[in-house]
């Protein structure tokens, strides 16, 4: 029996963190529906419980966060709440302020195109849902398509060695994890008017990207051989332009109880989900 009044509606399903979310939902037998960020279906009221929608946009495929909009309308038309899965990002990449773990009372920095679309469709949930929850989180990682960890892993194969920067900080998170957090939120969000608002959630113990493909390394090794990978510490650039800076997710555990989760046990297990899944 579902423990939420909610029908939920996981809009970008396809997506690597719908993917986990839909799976989690299924599990605990909770009322959803699987729907696509790209499709402009009208939706018809389910007598299971009020409408809820999860809007999954991906930063990594273009056009995304325009196809999140027409969701948020939606969701007004429905006088429905709305999670938007955000990101860190808004606060510039990895690295941004020497380090610092940004909070939500931070101001954030537009200084890219990337940093100022991801603003405004926060903006665009604020001013047309008044009851929303927009989580922002770090580094996703799932080892899909597009991510950095699958882009990582892709350099490491083909190149063998890599340069990768060891200076720094970014706060890997398991797209897996993430689908937990956003369960658990849509749990509370109708205990009480004072949670709805915008909240941090990252992997724990931030860390330099050398040292997270060391650890994707070791874990990815017991799978296949990759004694001969050389890691170099460096600068990566590239790569590193895409990565979220580090959030402090005080106001989540302070709000809703939940805290940041260590992301090593979850690069585990999406190691072995990767490499079981491909035999």
């Amino acid at each position: 029996m579902a423990v939420t009044p909610f029908h939920t509606y996981v809009v970008g399903a396809e997506r690597p963190a719908g993917l986990y979310l839909t799976r989690a939902l299924a599990q605990e037998n909770l009322f959803y529906k699987a729907v696509s960020l790209e499709g402009h279906e009208r939706l018809s009221e389910q007598s299971s419980g009020h409408p809820f929608f999860v809007l999954l946009p991906s930063l990594a495929v273009p056009g995304d966060l325009d196809a999140a909009e027409y969701w948020v309308n939606v969701a007004n038309e429905h006088d429905a709440p709305v999670v938007l899965l955000s990101s860190l990002q808004v606060f510039g990449g990895a690295g941004t302020g020497e380090n610092h773990c940004f909070s939500e009372d931070d101001p954030v920095v537009t200084d890219s195109p990337l940093n100022e679309r991801l603003l405004a469709l926060e903006e665009y949930v604020r001013e047309r849902c008044s009851r929303h929850l927009i989580v922002r989180c770090g580094a996703g990682f799932s080892l899909h398509p597009g991510d950095f960890s699958h882009q990582l892993l892709a350099a490491i194969r083909d190149g063998r060695s890599v340069e990768l920067d060891d200076e720094i900080l970014l706060s890997p998170t398991p797209d897996e994890d993430t689908a937990d957090v956003i369960i658990a939120m849509i749990k509370q969000a109708d205990c009480t008017d004072t949670l709805w608002g915008t909240y941090h959630f990252a992997g724990s113990d931030p860390v330099t990207l050398y040292d997270f493909g060391e650890a994707l390394v070791a874990e990815a090794s017991q799978y296949e051989d990759l004694s001969d990978i050389n890691l170099i510490q460096g600068e990566s650039d590239t790569l590193l332009a895409q990565l979220p800076a580090c959030g402090d997710g005080t106001r989540l555990l302070h709000y809703f109880g939940i805290q940041n989760k260590v992301w090593r046990k979850g690069l585990s297990r999406v190691i072995g989900h990767h490499y079981r899944g491909n035999k």
